[in-house]
Formats: structure tokens, C-alpha cells, sequence
């Protein structure tokens, strides 16, 4: 028993140490739950203090603990200071539309879709700490990329880039924003009048009903605002 109380700081410290490893562990391979989250926080958080603790007692510990400040201060000026590669990109595309290059347009809406889907496989850590992934504007892309293939008279290809944007944005969940079902109402507004017109082939998804206020081909382009660290504008458009 008094070997046990002699040890207790020795044994807390490996406890959490293997709290630390396990939630991590399972937090880099995508199996992470949000108790896996909490333990790994919470385990890191008591190890710092109680690494801190030991190391304030040495001159060098003193030093440790300012250079690990500092890091922890240029992290988080860095994360304020995040850009989302989505919005930069879907940005470039808005100018190149507007400047009437059509072509290059629908190339740089692809790298606004494809920004998106990589954002999605971000590591769980990761997640926690950046905005997530834009979904409104991957949709939009797509909206916007179904109408200028329209305008290019590619209706084959604006039908499958309207059922893309709708199976990335359903708009079926109870998280669903105004923004995001307005976008899906608007796509499947569009893709229903290009199947009527009879010039693409498949089947849309949803109920659509085309009693939406569609948008026509070329219209509702503006710049987007970067999103600081941590905050989602999802009502920016």
C-alpha cells in the first residue's frame, strides 16, 4: 500500500499516457467517437499540466514551457488565419465566368468539387480544430458548372453535374440550412427543365417539383469570404 502511494503520480501519468495513445490511435485511423475525442483532449490537457508542473522546477523546463507557448500562440494565429483552398478556388472560378471563359470556368468548378471531397478525408484531429469542409459551395459548383454546360450546349454532361451537386447536397437531414436547400431546390429546378426539354438522359434525385425559382444558366456568381477557424459561413453567398 505504501508502495502504491509513493507511485500514485507515476501510475496516473501512465495511465493517462495510455488513455493518450489509444484515443489518438483511434482518432488517426477514422474510427474516432466522440468519446474517444473527449478522452484524448482531456488526457493531453492533464498530462501538459502535469508535465508542466514537474518542468517548471528546472531552468530548462522554464524554457520548454515558453517554446511550447510560443508554438501553441503561432498555431493559433495560424488557424485565424486559415483559407479554405474551396473557397479560393471556387473564387478563381467566379472570376473566370465572369470574364466569360465558360471552359476554363467548368475546369475550375471540378477543383472546387474535388477541394471539397479532400477536405472530407481530413484526419479526425484535424477536424476538430478547422472549419468544416464547405458543402454549400461544393454544391453551388456543381449548380453553377450544370449551368454553363448548358450554355455549351453539353446537356448530357449539365444533367450528370446536377445529380452530382444532389447527391452531395441532398438536403435531406435535419441539419439541412436554408442555404443549402435553396441550392438543391434551384438544381433540381434546372435539371428537371433540361429532362422535360428532352436533352439529357437519367433520372433526378429527390422529389423536385419545378415550382422552384430555378436559376438560369450564368447567374448568382459573387466572391466568397474565407471562414475564420472554426466557424462555418454558411450563410454568405
Amino acid at each position: 500500500m505504501k508502495w502504491l502511494t509513493n507511485h500514485m503520480r507515476a501510475i496516473l501519468a501512465i495511465a493517462l499516457g495510455a488513455a493518450l495513445v489509444y484515443s489518438g490511435n483511434a482518432a488517426l485511423s477514422h474510427k474516432a467517437t466522440a468519446l474517444d475525442a473527449t478522452v484524448f483532449l482531456g488526457a493531453a490537457a492533464l498530462l501538459t499540466i502535469y508535465g508542466a508542473g514537474l518542468a517548471l522546477h528546472t531552468r530548462w523546463g522554464k524554457v520548454a514551457a515558453i517554446a511550447v507557448g510560443a508554438l501553441i500562440v503561432t498555431a493559433g494565429y495560424r488557424l485565424q488565419h486559415y483559407h479554405s483552398n474551396v473557397v479560393a478556388l471556387y473564387n478563381d472560378a467566379v472570376t473566370s465566368i465572369g470574364q466569360g471563359d465558360a471552359t476554363n470556368g467548368v475546369k475550375q468548378l471540378d477543383a472546387v468539387v474535388e477541394a471539397y471531397r479532400a477536405e472530407t478525408q481530413r484526419e479526425r484531429l484535424v477536424a476538430l480544430i478547422l472549419p468544416p469542409p464547405r458543402q454549400d459551395l461544393a454544391a453551388l459548383a456543381l449548380f453553377q458548372k450544370g449551368n454553363l454546360l448548358v450554355m455549351m450546349k453539353k446537356t448530357q454532361e449539365a444533367s450528370e453535374a446536377y445529380q452530382e451537386g444532389l447527391r452531395i447536397n441532398p438536403a435531406d437531414t435535419p441539419h439541412t440550412t436554408a442555404l443549402l436547400e435553396k441550392i438543391a431546390l434551384d438544381t433540381r429546378y434546372n435539371l428537371e427543365l433540361l429532362m422535360h426539354s428532352g436533352q439529357a438522359h437519367g433520372q433526378g434525385q429527390g422529389n423536385g417539383t419545378g415550382k422552384g425559382q430555378g436559376k438560369q444558366p450564368g447567374n448568382g456568381q459573387q466572391n466568397i469570404d474565407q471562414p475564420s477557424a472554426g466557424h462555418s459561413n454558411d450563410e454568405d453567398i
